[in-house]
């Protein structure tokens, strides 16, 4: 899967659209109980905290980002499969003990693909909590 993409052709975001989403990753965190929720968005070859909760146990800052191609984040697996990815304690999973969000702490995932129209991957919207977290049956239909 190529995550380049042409940052000038990478559509602008209209401000009341951002603050829609942020008032969505904040009624999240809230809702569920958890430190961070997310939506992370590709430009060009990384990807990059598009709006985050605002919570003093999150450690997600909008406008960091990492080298996607790679880097063993959990995004990096939702975005190649465009599917749903449930962890819900990589310490305890071998594939995930080493993901670069556990050094935040970050231990349990429940992320989901966000795509433009087209079907081509704009980022993805995910949960994070710093203590296992098996998601309820009910989080992970409606989220």
């Amino acid at each position: 899967m190529n995550f380049s993409s042409n940052a000038a052709s990478l559509p602008n975001i209209p401000k009341a659209v951002f603050e829609k989403w942020q008032n969505i990753v904040s009624l999240i965190s809230v809702l569920i109980n958890v430190p961070a929720t997310l939506i992370m968005r590709i430009v060009e070859s990384d990807i990059t905290v598009f709006a985050s909760n605002h919570n003093k146990h999150n450690p997600y800052h909008i406008g960091e980002k990492e080298h996607l191609s790679g880097s063993g984040l959990y995004c990096e697996t939702v975005i190649k499969t465009k599917s749903g990815l449930l962890v819900p304690n990589a310490l305890n999973d071998e594939k995930w003990k080493n993901n670069p969000d556990v050094k935040h702490n970050m231990i349990s995932y429940l992320g989901y693909p966000v795509l433009y129209p087209d079907g081509t991957p704009f980022g993805t919207i995910c949960v994070l909590d710093n203590k296992e977290n098996k998601w309820s049956v009910l989080i992970g239909q409606i989220f």
